[in-house]
């Protein structure tokens, strides 16, 4: 009875690995080293903001070198809160952080966050997740790395504490996201890139305006015969 119950996982597993190498839309898959996490308010930005700072630093010179976190006129509540969110980061991290970027040897941190919209008809898979997932908002994909099959290396081990892992981490529940954030953070000066990381997030149509861009207020100048 024991060799059957092992057998059906075992195929269960080589089932789940089954997924073809095209798909209409991109498919998140898990990595025993990172984690996806669903986020849902503006706290669990700190955490992205502090992992943003930490992957930006391991390629940048040195811990005395200025930085400048460019600010633009038309940012997101995302975006606001995330680059602010990021100064405090890197000056935790013992950088110096500039008000403007005149400062000699200064380097450039830019962050860019855009928001796509996928159509209502579009077929898109299930996002990927774990079973830390929280319980709503927004998925994490680090490095835009994307993958349509969950591998052969779960068939090694305990093969039923595998299989559980397996079903209970695939697919995020609820209903597949209609919106992606793309977020870039780069550092760079006039000449070069020192550092660029790109991450991909999935999010409900209901947190959208929290990433769309604020629009410019346009004033209207009423006047009377």
């Amino acid at each position: 009875m024991h060799k059957r119950i092992v057998t059906l996982l075992a195929g269960s597993i080589l089932l789940a690995g089954c997924v073809g190498p095209y798909s209409e839309a991109p498919v998140a898959t898990n990595f025993k080293t990172e984690r996806q996490n669903k986020l849902q308010s503006a706290s669990h930005w700190q955490l992205i903001a502090e992992d943003t700072a930490a992957e930006l630093l391991k390629s940048l010179p040195n811990t005395q070198q200025p930085l400048y976190v460019k600010q633009t006129a038309q940012q997101s509540h995302f975006q606001t809160a995330f680059n602010q969110q990021l100064i405090s980061s890197l000056i935790a991290a013992g950088y110096p952080v500039m008000k403007n970027a005149h400062t000699s040897g200064v380097l450039t941190v830019e962050v860019k966050a855009d928001p796509v919209r996928f159509s209502e008809h579009s077929k898109r898979t299930p996002v990927v997740g774990e079973t830390t997932m929280l319980a709503g908002g927004l998925w994490v994909l680090r490095n835009l790395y994307r993958n349509s099959s969950p591998g052969s290396a779960m068939m090694g081990g305990a093969v039923a504490y595998d299989v559980t892992r397996l079903l209970n981490s695939k697919n995020a529940a609820g209903p597949t996201p209609k919106t992606e954030l793309v977020v870039t953070a780069s550092v760079s000066d006039d000449n070069r890139y020192y550092a660029n990381v790109s991450n991909v997030y999935y999010t409900t149509e209901t947190d959208w305006h929290n990433y769309a861009a604020t629009l410019p207020t346009v004033r209207f100048e009423l006047k009377g015969n």
